[in-house]
C-alpha cells in the first residue's frame, strides 16, 4: 500500500481522470479518495506530508567491549523463560 498525492479536475458529469506514476502496474485496485473542501484543509494536509530531515544521533565509539564476548538471549533480555 502507498499513498500518492494528485491533483484532480471534476468535469460536469462527475467524471475524474488521473494520471498517475509510471511505476504503477496495471490491473485493479482498491482506492479511497479523501476530498478536502477548502483550501485550509488543503495546506493542512500538505504540512503533514512534508517529509522531515533525518535525526542527528551521536554515534558512541566503544573501545573495551570484551574481546571475543559472546551473550545469549536469555543474558541479554529478561522476558525469557528458564
Amino acid at each position: 500500500m502507498r499513498v500518492i498525492q494528485l491533483n484532480a479536475k471534476v468535469d460536469e458529469q462527475c467524471k475524474m481522470l488521473l494520471e498517475l506514476p509510471p511505476d504503477v502496474l496495471q490491473g485493479e485496485y482498491q482506492v479511497v479518495l479523501v476530498f478536502a473542501d477548502n483550501p485550509e484543509a488543503v495546506a493542512t494536509m500538505q504540512q503533514v506530508r512534508t517529509p522531515k530531515p533525518p535525526l542527528k544521533l551521536h554515534i558512541f565509539e566503544w573501545d573495551n567491549w570484551p574481546k571475543d564476548a559472546t551473550f545469549g538471549r536469555d543474558e541479554l533480555y529478561d522476558d525469557v523463560e528458564f
